[in-house]
């Protein structure tokens, strides 16, 4: 177990560096930069010549350290990192970019996991009743239903949910997470929260129930289980107390590889319902191409799916014994 921890982790670190690589060249290669934007009304208003904007250009890209070569800023940053732990400053508040990326956490690990726990309940039950169904009606019913919802893309879903529920019965909040002037309270908190975290959850009902089903249909093949098929036991009871604990190992390997899927959505779906998450700080982020937020942002996302993985990984051995983690 020690050595196979450690292998995982030393894995994990170098793709934790090559994510951060990757991400940093990607956004400096990007045509405008931070500078051309804060320089932006500037330029229209010709408040000042050409000359000196270009010199106020010049100088704000030396203060901010954008007109070094890429792999000497990258070499910059992570010194940064090693000796102050710092991950930089936001180019347009000053604050800590990590910081303002730290505190949008709660809110959208609170989107995930409500939407996670979604997905099981619909997901797992709609498998085991196709799996109970095969080639019958109710299996061609759930597996249609589960395809369509991941073909229709979420930003369609949420619109449309915001205009049955919010515009046209007025029964849940458009947006955000609590009704400004109006005291906090958990009831209005899960009434903003139900519409985000249903649509995110959509997307994934579908590859769970057709793993959940995939997974006890093969498992419903193995001898012991046709031994207890053979010595009277209910067909329901068989796959619900042995079949599905059994097919485990796929569905977990589904949400390992998931949590990377729920992040990409939420960052749709939290810009659709201004859910005060990580993703609507990483489209601001992008829209005033502040550099040190969104590299806080893609770094801390990256953490989040690696540790997904790597949960996954330790989970195999406690759904499946026979599997020796070394």
């Amino acid at each position: 177990m020690g050595r196979w921890l450690t292998r995982r982790l030393i894995i994990t670190l170098v793709t934790f560096l090559g994510i951060t690589i990757l991400v940093f060249v990607l956004m400096r290669l990007a045509p405008v930069s931070p500078v051309d934007i804060l320089l932006f009304n500037m330029r229209n208003q010709g408040g000042l010549p050409p000359a000196d904007i270009q010199a106020l250009h010049d100088k704000l890209a030396k203060e901010l350290g954008l007109d070094a070569p890429i792999p000497i800023q990258y070499i910059l940053w992570l010194k940064e990192i090693v000796v102050n732990g710092s991950l930089g400053f936001s180019f347009v508040t000053g604050r800590p970019s990590l910081d303002m990326v730290v505190e949008r956490m709660p809110p959208t690990l609170i989107l995930l996991g409500t939407s996670l726990v979604l997905e099981l309940l619909i997901g797992v039950p709609l498998g085991i009743l196709a799996a109970l169904r095969r080639n019958r009606f109710t299996d061609y019913l759930v597996s249609g239903l589960g395809l369509t919802v991941v073909a229709v893309p979420s930003f369609f879903i949420g619109l449309a949910a915001i205009y049955v529920f919010s515009v046209k019965l007025s029964l849940l909040p458009s947006g955000g997470m609590f009704t400004p002037g109006k005291p906090v309270n958990y009831i209005d908190w899960i009434r903003h929260l139900i519409m985000p975290a249903t649509i995110l959850a959509l997307g994934g009902v579908g590859p769970i129930l057709r793993y959940v089903r995939t997974s006890i249909l093969e498992t419903l093949g193995k001898d012991y289980l046709v031994t207890a098929r053979a010595k009277g036991l209910n067909r329901t009871r068989v796959i619900v107390r042995h079949a599905f604990p059994n097919g485990l190992l796929p569905l977990i390997t589904l949400i390992g590889i998931h949590v990377g899927t729920l992040m990409a959505g939420a960052f749709i779906t939290e810009n659709i319902f201004t859910w005060p998450g990580m993703g609507t700080l990483g489209l601001s982020a992008i829209n005033s191409k502040d550099y040190p937020v969104l590299q806080a942002y893609a770094r801390v996302v990256g953490i989040m799916v690696l540790l997904g993985n790597l949960l996954a990984d330790l989970a195999y051995g406690i759904a499946d014994p026979r599997i020796r983690l070394e």
